[in-house]
Formats: structure tokens, sequence, C-alpha cells
């Protein structure tokens, strides 16, 4: 395997935890608040959606064979460059303030309660930007061995409550609104719009490509929609729709009733390491598209200093800023028909230099 390679099953791993950002980032409860059973299907609905777009940007990849970013550097005159670069750098920044704030919260009220958020905050982004620096090969790799340690601790949720599930909560269904399905249904499709753009930051020439594994991005991404739809679906079948929605993590809500025959208590501080990983991906691919616009424009020998850099503005500001999930969805609203236009202008130049 070359140096600066990462395998189809590291490329698809990366590609489940991305998609899975939305659980923290958005989650459940956004699914939840005044809505009906009926949300169940609209997470399916908004999981086509996705796959439709994951489908387009895989054929972006496979098009321009190399990253985004070196694409535009090699085909963009500098002042449509610095137009795009600048916009990236802007909502994706201002997203990951959002997430670093939002995962820092859930750190220190689920996990480390004793530990000051300031310190929570510091060691993640020591963490996120030391993981970052390694490279794509690197990144894929951790996200190929937690992988099966997010399934592991996913089933072992899964199993810990089955014996709580009621399916008579699961009714009356088919009772919501159209415009509240098509509401649930683009939530869950916008809020994973920034999270799955990273991807084009890894050229499709970085990925070993087998013919065995052609249909590996599509599977994880099945199996990341399959498993929200099933975590929902048991945490309404146990706490019922309208315990479910007063809580903003029900998750975790959730793992609080499992004990393993009473010798394993508080499994919930253990299962919430899912939500840590759900973020975690992001963050770093995140972090690392970002280094790499800010070195297009510097030296590579200044690298050192854009890790502090970035590391300041998101301490600064992810304690200062209050950001809400409904603005996150916004930002990717937003970011999601500025794609469009990239895209048209990537398509405008390709067929006025054939």
């Amino acid at each position: 395997m070359k140096q600066d390679t990462i395998t189809s099953f590291q490329y698809s791993t990366l590609l489940f935890f991305l998609l899975n950002s939305f659980l923290m980032n958005v989650g459940y409860h956004t699914f939840l608040v005044n809505r009906n059973v009926d949300c169940l299907i609209d997470v399916l609905l908004g999981g086509v959606l996705i796959l439709i777009f994951c489908s387009f940007l895989f054929y972006f990849q496979r098009k321009t064979k190399e990253s985004l970013l070196s694409y535009m550097n090699h085909h963009f005159t500098k002042g449509k460059r610095i137009l795009f670069l600048l916009f990236f750098f802007l909502i994706i920044g201002f997203c990951m303030i959002y997430t670093f704030h939002t995962l820092s919260s859930f750190i220190h009220y689920f996990v480390l309660k004793d530990i000051p958020i300031v310190v929570i905050t510091a060691t993640l982004i020591i963490t996120i930007l030391y993981t970052a620096s390694k490279g794509i090969p690197t990144i894929g790799k951790l996200s190929e061995i937690l992988f099966y340690f997010y399934l592991f601790l996913f089933l072992i949720g899964m199993i810990g409550v089955i014996s709580s599930l009621d399916i008579t909560s699961l009714k009356p269904f088919f009772t919501s609104s159209t415009t509240n399905h098509i509401e649930t249904t683009f939530t869950y499709f916008f809020g994973s719009i920034i999270p799955l753009f990273l991807l084009l930051e890894i050229a499709n020439n970085q990925i070993i490509k087998e013919k065995k594994k052609k249909k590996l991005p599509y599977i994880l991404l099945l199996v990341s929609i399959l498993l929200t739809f099933t975590q929902l679906l048991f945490i309404i079948s146990t706490l019922g729709i309208r315990l479910a929605n007063i809580y903003e993590f029900p998750d975790m809500v959730l793992y609080k009733k499992i004990s393993f025959l009473n010798l394993l208590e508080r499994v919930e501080t253990i299962l919430a390491f899912q939500n840590l990983l759900n973020s975690f991906f992001f963050l770093v691919l995140g972090t690392y598209l970002l280094k790499e616009i800010l070195l297009l424009t510097t030296k590579r020998k200044k690298e050192h200093i854009i890790d502090v850099l970035i590391g300041l503005i998101f301490f600064l500001t992810s304690s200062i800023l209050s950001i809400s999930s409904s603005t996150y969805l916004w930002s990717n609203f937003v970011f999601f028909f500025f794609l469009l236009f990239l895209f048209k202008n990537l398509t405008h130049y390709k067929h006025n230099h054939k």
C-alpha cells in the first residue's frame, strides 16, 4: 500500500462516521420534538436523499481524480478560488465551532462531570489537531479501528434495552401531516451536507479500489441510516414518543435503563463514547480541510503556526459563541446551494476546456 493511500473500507468507515455526525450536531431530539411516531419513516426518506447526494459526490471524485482543493487550485482563476475558499473556511469553521461546543458540553455532562469544561475543550482540540496533522492515511486507519468499537458499543446498547421494549408505544402510526414529513426528511438530509462534503478532500487516486469492494461506501451508508432508524425505534418504543421528545439526548436516557444482572451499572457512561465518535471524525476532517486551505497561501514549514492559530480560534470561539442546532441546519442549507453553484462552475470549466 502506498504511503498516501487508504483502503476502500477505511474510506467507507469515514463516510459512516461523517453521516453519523448528524446525531450529535442535530440529534434525535430534532426528529422527536413535536413529532409523531411517523418520524421513523422520515429517517428512511431522508436516507434516500443522502444516498443520491453521495452518489453525486462519488461521481465527482471519479471525474476529477484529485482532491477538491487541488482541482480548484489548478483550474480556477485566483479571484474565484479565493472566493470559494473563503466561503468554505468561514462556514465549515463556523459549524465546527458549534460541534466543539456541543461535544465539550456533552462530555462534561455525561462523562466527566468533575472536570472543568475549559479543560475538556482544550484536550479535545489538541487531540483533533494532532490526529489531523497525521494525514488522511492515519485518519483512515483510525476510522477503521474505531468502526468496530462503535458497532460493539451499539450492540451492547441495543441488547441492554431490548427487554424494555414496548411495541404498543409505536401506535398510532401515519398521523403526521405531509408538511411534517417533508420538514423532518429534509432536516436529516440537509443536516448531513457539510460533513459529507469533507470527503471531497480525499482524492480518488488516494483510495485503493477493489472490484469486490466497489459497493462498500453504499453499504456503510445504509448501515449508518439503518442504525439511526433502529436506535430511534428503540427510543420511541422504550420511552414513548411524549417522554422521548422532552430530552435533548434521549439515547442517553435510554441507556440509563441498562443494567447487566445488576453487576454493571452506569453503562451509559461507556456507551456515551458512541456520540463522541460521531463528532470526532467530522472535527478531524474539518480541521484537515481548514489547514489545507490556509496552507495554499502559506509555506508548509509554517504548518505548526497554523495548528496553533486554528486551535486558538476554536478554543476561544467555542466558549464565547452560542450557536443553535437550527443555525447549524441553516448553514448546511446555504452550503448545499453554494455547492450546486460550485459544481456548475466546475462543469462549465470542463466543457470549455475539452
